[in-house]
């Protein structure tokens, strides 16, 4: 864990031993590979500890994938594209898996939600919030969220499906009742 956490230009096995202090990666290498351990056992504890030191009914879920910043292009899935970590277009290698991004948040999202992890609202970039299905499923479990998504994509809230778009055009439909007024959400303080 030190290792991890340690300020290495690069992490990778050898780097990690050495940090620790071992001849060679082999003792980190074994945990993973010889060990048998159940991944959702892990993912249960991890998941506790951060509900209990992180959990807030007013925190924010961030729906996000990790960049790693890479120098070279020997590693699967490093290439010049948008990190979020850097905050520009670096040599980076995005951790999302073999799944994509609304996949991913599509398993995980629903939950946190049905767990009752505590947060008062989520956000997510482009590539959670294009997925129309995904903001529905937010809407129907009642969860604000601020989702950002492509300017080729059509959003639909609670209030236009009532109010078709080319009703409020008529005439006969000046009396429109207006949309419910914009709630200012507090932001959540640590």
């Amino acid at each position: 864990m030190r290792g991890l956490v340690a300020p290495l230009e690069r992490k990778n096995g050898w780097t990690l031993a050495e940090e620790a202090a071992h001849a060679g990666p082999d003792r980190l290498h074994r945990p993973p590979n010889r060990i048998e351990w159940d991944a959702d056992e892990v993912l249960e504890d991890v998941r506790g500890y951060v509900v209990e030191n992180l959990g807030d009914e007013e925190a924010m879920l961030v729906v996000d994938d990790t960049g790693f910043l890479k120098k070279g292009t020997g590693s699967a899935g490093v290439q010049r594209q948008y990190s979020g970590t850097a905050g520009r277009t670096e040599n980076s290698q995005n951790g999302v898996g073999f799944a994509t991004k609304a996949a991913l948040a599509k398993a995980m999202v629903p939950r946190a939600i049905t767990d009752r992890s505590p947060f008062g609202w989520m956000t997510a970039d482009a590539a959670y919030g294009f997925s129309k299905d995904g903001r529905f499923e937010l809407e129907q479990a009642d969860v604000f969220h601020v989702m950002a998504t492509t300017r080729h994509d059509t959003v639909v809230t609670r209030w236009a499906i009532d109010h078709p778009v080319h009703d409020l055009s008529r005439p006969d439909t000046a009396e429109v009742e207006a949309p419910l007024a914009w709630r200012r959400r507090p932001r959540p303080t640590r």
